[in-house]
């Protein structure tokens, strides 16, 4: 969603317009009970912060948009580097829990696990 500030300065801020049509996107994650993917790519190549940037994981926690962890890995050697990022970058945007995968009675459904109970595994 905000790919286009891996070319921009660390403390780039989107517009009130553009934020209008982040918060349509979180408004549709919303309606059909998905989770937005925190991605640790910025912050392992030394891009700046995880995507989403701080301003529009702030605005996803304060619409209720429920968060889940991506490392964005291309390999094995890439399994799990950054999400101790994305786990400080979540809980600085208010949220206490992440989000994940599951499945119950044959159904897949996301359920929830307490952020203070989620420690990604060294590489």
């Amino acid at each position: 969603m905000d790919l286009i500030r891996r070319f921009e300065a660390p403390e780039f801020r989107f517009s009130a317009a553009a934020l209008r049509h982040a918060e349509h996107v979180f408004e549709a994650a919303l309606r059909a009970g998905s989770a937005l993917e925190v991605n640790a790519a910025p912050a392992r190549r030394g891009f700046g912060p995880v995507y989403p940037g701080p301003q529009l994981l702030a605005r996803a926690r304060e619409l209720g948009v429920p968060v889940t962890l991506g490392d964005d890995s291309h390999g094995p050697d890439g399994v799990g580097v950054g999400l101790d990022a994305c786990l400080r970058a979540i809980a600085a945007a208010g949220y206490t829990s992440v989000h994940y995968l599951t499945r119950r009675e044959g159904r897949v459904t996301l359920a929830a696990a307490p952020l203070a109970d989620v420690h990604p595994a060294r590489p």
